[in-house]
């Protein structure tokens, strides 16, 4: 279980700018822009460093906090949306 964790959470931004790359190649005129996915894959990049940390030095007890992880990180991000909501608007 240990090593799914680990591989879940490195895999997941690379595979959504190969998802939004696909996108794009299938359809040019929808407007997605490769260069703000891989600034996201960047971005996302420290975090991945930090879970996968608290994963190996966690083990089963990171993995059997799992749940409590998630929900925090969604809490958070709530929270980081409402506070910008203004400026995510206009853009």
């Amino acid at each position: 279980r240990l090593a799914a964790v680990l591989s879940s959470q490195a895999a997941a931004s690379i595979v959504a700018f190969g998802q939004l790359s696909k996108t794009q190649d299938a359809s040019p005129k929808l407007g997605y822009n490769l260069d703000l996915a891989f600034q996201i894959v960047s971005l996302s990049f420290p975090l991945t460093i930090v879970l996968n940390t608290a994963t190996a030095l966690g083990g089963d007890a990171y993995v059997n906090g799992l749940p409590l992880v998630g929900l925090g990180l969604c809490t958070l991000s709530q929270v980081v949306y409402r506070v910008n909501k203004g400026q995510i608007d206009e853009l």
